[in-house]
């Protein structure tokens, strides 16, 4: 492989530490289940489930506070310990993003709702805000079937991914999860990124059942529609923009999700950026960028 060099996260703390933002009782189970898979059994990594409501909402408070309590029950079921954190915001995203700055979480696990109406957000407000807010690695997930019931999962990976901040980590978290279930793991990449997808599995995760099927790199998504089914989970690995790996044909992800993968349970995978990809006040039309 020529020039640059094989990606690696950004300021990651010693033990993986996972931060799952919570609000809604239905998406609970789903996120706690998936962040204890990526975990992996034996990992000593973190998990802390977050509730952000509104000073002057005493209803959204007591939901939060009951999210939470569920979220630590689901855990300690599989005898896992999370810490609980009830922050109070003027801004959802703007909790969820100081929460994660303040206590340096390595990612950010949060359901992703798509409105179905005509000309609805693919990411909502808070979301959108969440891109341009962090340069941690973060995972949108809509959950159609529980996630034992998998048995492939299609991972979509973009050219030059290998050389992105978070190559590695989004590798570990899709090899964790596809051995927590026992499912086959379709990649679908460029030559040399499956050259590097290759080495970094053998080296770790070499129980990991994983094939390879290579592309241009590109955008996938139509030529898949035909091999991903109801019982499969589709990974994307989407390139922020700017970035080595980004391409123009990315933004039609949102329009084909929304036309082919409805009753597919999804995971869309922002990876690490490198410092400085990102700012917190960052002036940006943040829906033109990310919303088809």
């Amino acid at each position: 492989m020529s020039g640059g060099h094989l990606g690696q996260a950004v300021g990651d703390a010693p033990d993986d530490h996972m931060l799952v933002a919570l609000a809604y009782d239905e998406t609970v189970s789903p996120l706690m289940n998936l962040a204890l898979l990526m975990r992996g059994e034996q990992q000593k990594g973190g998990i802390t489930a977050l509730n952000v409501f509104y000073e002057d909402d005493n209803d959204m408070r007591m939901r939060g506070t009951m999210v939470l309590e569920k979220a630590q029950e689901v855990a300690a079921s599989a005898g896992v310990h999370v810490e609980r954190k009830h922050r109070v915001a003027t801004n959802l995203a703007n909790g969820i993003i100081h929460t994660m700055m303040e206590n340096n979480f390595s990612e950010l696990l949060v359901a992703q709702h798509i409105e179905r109406r005509p000309g609805g957000s693919f990411y909502g407000p808070v979301l959108l805000d969440l891109l341009t807010g962090l340069n941690r690695q973060i995972m949108m997930v809509r959950c159609k079937r529980p996630w034992a019931t998998i048995r492939q999962i299609h991972v979509a990976v973009p050219a030059k991914a290998e050389f992105e901040a978070g190559f590695h980590h989004w590798c570990k978290r899709i090899a964790r999860l596809g051995e927590s279930i026992g499912c086959r793991v379709i990649f679908y990449a460029s030559f040399d990124s499956i050259h590097a997808i290759r080495n970094y599995l053998a080296q770790h995760f070499r129980d990991l059942r994983a094939e390879y099927e290579e592309t241009d790199g590109g955008n996938v998504l139509k030529s898949l529609h035909e091999k991903v089914g109801e019982d499969h989970l589709l990974v994307v690995i989407c390139a922020r923009r700017g970035s080595i790996s980004y391409r123009q044909s990315f933004a039609h992800i949102p329009t084909q999700i929304r036309r082919d993968y409805m009753e597919t349970s999804t995971m869309l995978i922002f990876p690490d950026g490198y410092e400085g990809s990102v700012t917190f006040s960052q002036p940006t039309n943040v829906t033109a960028r990310y919303e088809a």
